[in-house]
């Protein structure tokens, strides 16, 4: 399984610091000379409070 974050933003709001992320997984299985495999991308927002 490989996962990683794509073009992370950080923005100020309300007193806050948020993290906007956009991430990707695969997973996959070697067959033969192919890879057989699934592909997840979900995007999401963090805030915390300095």
């Amino acid at each position: 399984m490989l996962c990683y974050s794509l073009f992370p933003k950080v923005s100020f709001k309300d007193d806050r610091i948020v993290v906007h992320v956009k991430s990707q997984a695969k997973l996959g299985a070697k067959i033969g000379q192919n890879c057989l495999g699934l592909d997840f991308k979900t995007e999401a927002d963090v805030s915390v409070v300095p």
